[in-house]
This record gives structure tokens, C-alpha cells and sequence, in this order.
């Protein structure tokens, strides 16, 4: 019968920290809890969140755009009008073939005798090609400014990098080098 008293004092011990034993197992379930359901729960919620506000961001751009441009098919052909207008002004390649007939109208249309015509080779820029064309004239003073109005006035961006003007015989000899630009580079060159 003592085992009976031994079990007697024990079951005192256990009874008196019973109290103990019962908070931390209940702080521990609560810790538990915390650790496995709130965290993620919050975690998942701030994700939510933050989809949430880049979506609405969106939203408000679309609706911006929609308000700003109530026609989008009007718009889209707006857009492709100036983007067709860039290309002429600065096309993906040098289209020396086009340029050389540019400047063969314009000589005609200005009664300047086009002597020569010599392409030199393409210099790559960063991010475009320059592609100078040396061009050999003759004709009257008022006709050179009529060929060279002729040739801004085209869409494509040229400059004129250097003229030598020479008077024989009462005409104007002229030497221009025009500089053509595009957008390729010089590896993509189809003349």
C-alpha cells in the first residue's frame, strides 16, 4: 500500500501544477495557431492585396486611355498614318534605289544636270546607319536651290554634310555630299 501513498503525493504534485500545465499547453496551442493559420492567412491576404492594387493601377490606365481616345479604330489608324510617315522619313533600310530616283526627279524638276551619283559605304551609328551619297551637278544658282528644296521637301531625313560650288562658263558646278540615314545595320544592307 505505499505504492498507493507514493501515487497519492504525486497525484498532489500534478494537481498542484496542473494550473502551470494547462497555460502553457494552452499558450502553446495558441502559439501553434498563430504560427500555422494567422501568418499565412495574413501573408496570402497582403498578396491578395498588392494583386489587387496593380490590377485596379491597370485598370485606371485602360480607363484613361478608353476616355482619351473614345474612337480606338480611328486612333489605331491615327497611329498607323504617323508610323507609316516615320518609316518614309526613316526607313529599317538604306533604300539607296529609291533615294537615287529622288534625286534624278528633282534634278529634272529643277533643270539641273545630274553628272554623277556615288554612294559610299554605310557607317553604323549607335542605333542607325548613315550612308553618304556624293552627287556631282550643274546648272544655275536659283536651279540648285530648287534642287535642294526639292530634296527637303521629300520625306526622307537627308543633310547635306559638305558642297563645293565651282563657276565655269557661267554655270555652277556642284558637288554635294548628301547624307542619307535608316534605321538598319550595315550587315542588313539590300540595295
Amino acid at each position: 500500500m505505499q505504492w498507493l501513498g507514493t501515487w497519492s503525493i504525486k497525484y498532489k504534485a500534478i494537481a498542484r501544477y496542473k494550473g502551470w500545465v494547462l497555460g502553457v499547453g494552452a499558450l502553446l496551442v495558441t502559439l501553434l495557431f498563430y504560427i500555422g493559420v494567422v501568418i499565412p492567412q495574413r501573408t496570402a491576404i497582403a498578396v491578395v492585396k498588392d494583386q489587387n492594387q496593380t490590377e485596379r493601377e491597370r485598370l485606371k490606365v485602360i480607363e484613361a486611355y478608353a476616355k482619351k481616345h473614345p474612337d480606338s479604330i480611328g486612333y489605331l489608324k491615327e497611329l498607323d498614318q504617323k508610323l507609316t510617315l516615320i518609316d518614309a522619313k526613316l526607313p529599317n533600310q538604306p533604300e539607296l534605289g529609291e533615294f537615287i530616283r529622288q534625286i534624278e526627279q528633282a534634278s529634272k524638276l529643277s533643270n539641273m544636270r545630274l553628272a554623277e551619283i556615288k554612294p559610299a559605304a554605310a557607317i553604323e551609328k549607335a542605333g542607325y546607319m548613315e550612308v553618304p551619297i556624293e552627287i556631282l551637278l550643274t546648272g544655275s544658282f536659283s536651279n540648285l536651290l530648287e534642287f535642294i528644296k526639292a530634296i527637303e521637301g521629300s520625306q526622307r531625313i537627308t543633310s547635306i554634310s559638305n558642297a563645293t560650288i565651282q563657276s565655269k562658263q557661267g554655270m555652277l558646278e556642284v558637288k554635294l555630299t548628301m547624307v542619307i540615314y535608316s534605321l538598319g545595320a550595315a550587315g542588313e544592307n539590300k540595295q
